[in-house]
């Protein structure tokens, strides 16, 4: 259950083509509205043939995120399906989205290295720090 009057929104999702066939919003504590935060683009470092990888060392690793960043300055990580841009929460899959970032492990959802189940997801991070950005 969300604590509404702690949270606003900050982003609407959905797609479209003839007709609207899904839409969100995300939520984020109030209390980081009035500080502001600094947003990456979305992020996709791999595909999910063993599993969808969209840590925040793996994109640290490879400059999406600054050098001088730490996992201490995210403030929340948002993930949406890359090619229906279907939020995360709304696929059914067992994910990990913490301020290590996201991940989805085909062997939590049914499959193996051999037998890919998880969707190919995009990511972004939100930061406290402007120095977070690349």
């Amino acid at each position: 259950m969300y604590n509404l009057l702690s949270q606003q929104l900050f982003a609407f999702h959905g797609t479209d083509n003839k007709e609207l066939n899904s839409l969100g919003v995300y939520r984020i504590a109030s209390s980081q509205v009035n500080g502001g935060l600094y947003a990456t683009d979305w992020l996709d470092r791999d595909d999910p043939a063993s599993g969808d990888n969209e840590l925040f060392s793996s994109h640290q690793s490879v400059g999406n995120i600054g050098a001088s960043c730490s996992t201490s300055d995210v403030a929340g990580v948002i993930a949406r399906v890359k090619g229906n841009k279907l939020d995360s929460s709304l696929t059914g899959q067992n994910l990990v989205n913490n301020s290590s970032g996201f991940a989805c492990w085909n062997s939590s959802n049914g499959g193996s290295s051999s037998y890919t189940t998880c969707e190919d997801y995009e990511v972004r991070y939100f930061f406290t720090k402007a120095s977070c950005l690349p």
